[in-house]
Formats: structure tokens, sequence, C-alpha cells
């Protein structure tokens, strides 16, 4: 034992958490080199490892190491074909750390990660953004391309004075603005993953987790891509609560349940947004309904034939599912971990509402996507309908109106609805 005043304690504890250190980089790092470079089966692995090896390094303050991971990650990101999460990983992960200065002490010249030469905080925030918003216009994120235009172009108004670069960053938001409300972009799917069974790691058993597809992925090729990640698990599509049995999954078993989930807006933005109705155009309404997202749904119908014993629409209630992530949508992560789940059960009237109002929703969104493209002529007259502009597929609006006007039987309908629950033996019941 050293003496008061002796160094010794002092400097054994220092190299004692340097050891810890050095073994916690290097099981992280082994842990990201252990994972196979090909193969999108372990894509999530891939970015999560990295993910936690860059949180490490900077808690333990590391500029050029965290600099480094951060450019690894994005490039396992692109790998991917990530680009909007490559984007956010930029953004969040390292812009967002540099302050907005012109002067200071320049960051040192990193050749090997795009960047020749030594930089202003400022100059190195402004190369990590335009380099995001290269990547959020790739992967057709362009309300994020509209934000970091719009943050690129405060600084240059009211930071450096530049009213050139000023005046080409806001005709780089109108071109983002204008490809919003003109291109067709196809929406991701949310899925919910959930893995029972002692097969799986303790990390990752009876956990529940949302994952954003990519675009034009259904369920089928999701779960294509789960069964080759976990060959041995059993697939389960069922949206009911698994039994006793497959929770625990004892002997090694797998077991991994899948299910299409409807995300649900909840941030007061898009409530905002989505409020407006029809004033709002549908390709913005569509961002804002599956996108800056952390709650999601599923249902599942059940009977309950001792209501009426007829065994029609009185008696199909509704299971509601509702999962709260962790984290919203996008992120730099496509899932994010299930913090809360809350169940309640919809009465046959409330799942009539439900329909009618959705259906009406689709038929309005219909209206105004496809009343775009007629033109009427200076000389028309009143009633008529116009001309359609160019090419326009209407397939979608064909199957829409044949589902409202013929509906599949005993699959609701507002003519089922109303010979439901606007009979007389249902009010005087009721």
């Amino acid at each position: 034992m050293g003496t008061a005043g002796d160094p010794r304690p002092s400097l054994y504890s220092q190299c004692k958490r340097l050891l810890e250190a050095s073994d916690t980089f290097l099981n992280l790092l082994l842990h990201v080199r252990s994972l196979p470079e090909s193969g999108d089966e372990f894509e999530e692995e891939r970015i999560l490892a990295t993910l936690r090896l860059l949180s490490f390094v900077r808690d333990i303050d590391v500029e050029p190491l965290y600099l480094r991971y951060v450019h690894s990650l994005v490039q396992v990101q692109l790998g991917a074909r990530n680009y909007t999460e490559a984007a956010l990983s930029l953004v969040r992960l390292y812009a967002d750390r540099l302050p907005w200065r012109v002067d200071g002490p320049k960051l040192p010249a990193a050749p090997a990660l795009g960047f020749p030469q030594a930089q202003s905080s400022f100059e190195r925030r402004e190369t990590l953004l335009l380099r995001a918003l290269a990547l959020a216009t790739e992967g057709q994120a362009w309300e994020l391309g509209m934000s970091i235009a719009r943050d690129l172009a405060h600084q240059y108004a009211h930071t450096v004075y530049d009213y050139g670069r000023l005046a080409g960053m806001l005709r780089t938001e109108a071109t983002l603005a204008e490809r919003i409300v003109t291109q067709e972009r196809f929406p991701c799917v949310y899925f919910r993953v959930a893995y029972w069974g002692t097969g799986f790691p303790q990390g990752l058993r009876g956990r529940q987790y949302i994952c954003r597809g990519r675009p034009w992925e259904q369920l089928g090729a999701f779960c294509e891509r789960l069964q080759r990640r976990h060959p041995a698990a059993r697939l389960l599509r069922s949206s009911g609560a698994p039994s006793e049995h497959v929770r625990q999954g004892g002997g090694g078993a797998q077991y991994v349940q899948v299910t299409v989930v409807a995300p649900e807006p909840d941030k007061p933005e898009a409530l905002s947004i989505l409020s407006k109705g029809d004033f709002v155009p549908p390709a913005i309404a569509a961002y804002w309904e599956r996108n800056e997202v952390r709650r999601f749904a599923y249902s599942r119908p059940f009977r309950r034939l001792e209501a009426t014993g007829t065994g029609g629409l009185l008696d199909v209630w509704t299971e509601r599912t509702t999962l709260y992530t962790e984290d919203p949508f996008p992120s730099v992560l496509r899932r994010a971990e299930v913090v809360r789940v809350e169940i309640r059960e919809l009465s046959p009237l409330e799942n009539a509402v439900e329909a009618v109002q959705e259906r009406n929703r689709e038929l309005r969104g219909m209206e105004r996507k496809y009343g775009a493209h007629l033109v009427l002529g200076p000389d028309a007259a009143e009633g008529d309908l116009g001309k359609v502009q160019g090419v326009v597929n209407c397939h979608p609006l064909t199957m829409t109106l044949n589902a409202a006007v013929n509906p599949v039987p005993h699959a609701g309908g507002a003519m089922m609805y109303r010979e439901a629950f606007l009979s007389r033996r249902y009010v005087l019941a009721n």
C-alpha cells in the first residue's frame, strides 16, 4: 500500500481503466469484424455493431477515431442502399456536434475520409451537410433534404453573408419542394417483429421491434430476409398473442412473429398538418402519415357469438394493439425497439365508423390526386369534366371505386353497415 501522497494507487486505477477500455474496444471491434460483409440478412447487425463501437469511441473522446467510424457507418448504410439513414447518420452523429464557427482552431485533414485539408468548424459542418443533402435526395427523403437546405441557407444568410451560395441553396430547396408534389414515391411498409424462445440470445429473446421495410418490400420478401438471418427459427405470421409454449420455447427453440403494422402519427406537427384535411395536398399528407412516427398499430378481428348469435357484422369485434417505439422513424437504424404496448377492444359499431371514415378519406385523396390531372379549357361550360393532361394510371382509382360500390360480401360497406346498425332491431337493442 502506498503512503499519503504516493502516486501508485492513482496510477494503478488509471492503468486499470485503460486496460478495461482497451478490452471493451477490442471486443466491440472484433464483433464488427466477425459479421459477414455481404448479405442483406446481416445488414442490421452490421449497422448496430458499428453504432455500439461509435458510441464507445464518443465516450472516450477520441475525435479522429470517432470520425473514422462515422464514415464506416455511412459506408455500411450505403452498401445496404439506406440513403436516408446514411444522411441522418452524418447529420445527427457528427454534423450536429460541430458549431457554426468560422474562427477558432482548424479541424485536421482526413484525406481517407474525404477531407483533404484542414477546415474550420463551419467548413467541416457545411461539407457534412452537403453530403447528407445529396444522400437524402438520392433516397427521395426530400423533406429531410429541405430541412438541411434551410439550415445551410440560414447560415449563408446570417453567418457568412454569402448571398451567392444562399441563392443556390434556395434554388435547391425549391427543386426539392417541387419534387414532393410532382413525383410519385412508394411508401415503406412497417413490420412488427417479435423474438420468442430460448434459442435466441438473452438480449434478443422476448423483445419486440418495429422494422422499416425497403421500398416495394412486402411481407413475403421481408420474411424471407428474416429467415435467411435465422434459418433455424419458425416464422409465425399470426397477429394473435403466442402461447406460453412459444413464449418459453425451451430446448433452444426459436420463433419469429412478424406482423404488418400501420403507422399512427403522434407528432404535434404531423397532427396539425393532417387536421387540415382537404387543404393539404395528398403528397404532403402521405409523408406525415408514415414518417416522423413512433406509434404503430395492428388489429385482429374476433367474434363474440354471445353478443347476438347471428354470426354477422354485429358479432365481429376487433382487438387493437398499439406499439410505441423508443425512437421515431426514419432514424439511423431501420428498426426500433418497442417500449410500450397498449391493447383495447373495438365494438362492431366502432369498427364500422372507422371503416367508413377511412374509406371517405381514401376517396377524397383519390379525388384530389386525379383531379389535378384534369384541365379545363377557357371556354369550358358548367359541368364540363375537362380533359386529362398527360398519361395517368387510373387502375388504383378503379379498384378503390369498385371496393366502395361493390364491397366483398361480409367485408362491410355502407349498405351492410346501414342494414346492420340502422335497423329497428339494433336501435331498440342499443
